[in-house]
């Protein structure tokens, strides 16, 4: 919430600490590139935070999750999984995904899953799905930093630029049809 945040961000703009940020804007019909802002104060820093710095997209991969699925004949969008305590072992580890809030809900959509950003179905239709399918369809998306198949790649612990990250919900908004390639920004 950009609101609650904005007394911290004022409070550090008085103190003159540098804040940086990144945003991409991309038409997904023409593949145009609208915005692109890789930091503040360039003659600082070069370094372009969408095209360079590499971030864990969290709840950003879970669409792809349900994505998979349905590519998969796993899961449709009104497929219920159960919210509940839950836990993936995986070669000799076990992984035990929780809930944001802690709480259960009990039967839920896989719509609703996606639409309310809950971790422990969309582990459960992650493991339904396979890893290598899930990792493939998040590849074939649009994303192309290396893609390791564990069950938090579910809930989005991979490193992934910004730019990968617009380019592969382009890909999303386009239903499948993904831009090989952004048109460049016309003019500055």
């Amino acid at each position: 919430n950009l609101q609650a945040a904005e007394p911290a961000l004022q409070k550090l703009l008085k103190k003159n600490i540098l804040l940086q940020g990144a945003l991409i804007a991309i038409n997904p019909s023409t593949c145009e590139v609208l915005a692109l802002q890789g930091g503040s104060r360039y003659r600082l820093t070069q370094f372009n935070r969408i095209l360079q710095g590499k971030r864990q997209p969290g709840s950003l991969f879970k669409p792809f999750v349900a994505l998979a699925s349905f590519l998969e004949n796993k899961a449709t969008p009104q497929t219920l999984l159960e919210d509940s305590p839950f836990e993936w072992e995986f070669g000799k580890e076990l992984w035990k995904p929780k809930n944001y809030d802690g709480k259960f809900r009990g039967n839920i959509t896989v719509r609703e899953t996606v639409e309310q950003s809950i971790n422990i179905p969309t582990a459960k239709l992650a493991q339904m799905t396979g890893l290598d399918r899930l990792a493939d369809t998040i590849k074939r998306a649009g994303i192309e930093s290396p893609i390791n198949a564990f069950p938090s790649l579910s809930l989005g612990a991979a490193e992934v630029t910004p730019y990968e990250v617009a380019k592969s919900f382009v890909t999303l908004a386009n239903l499948g049809k993904s831009c090989e390639s952004l048109n460049p920004i016309r003019e500055i």
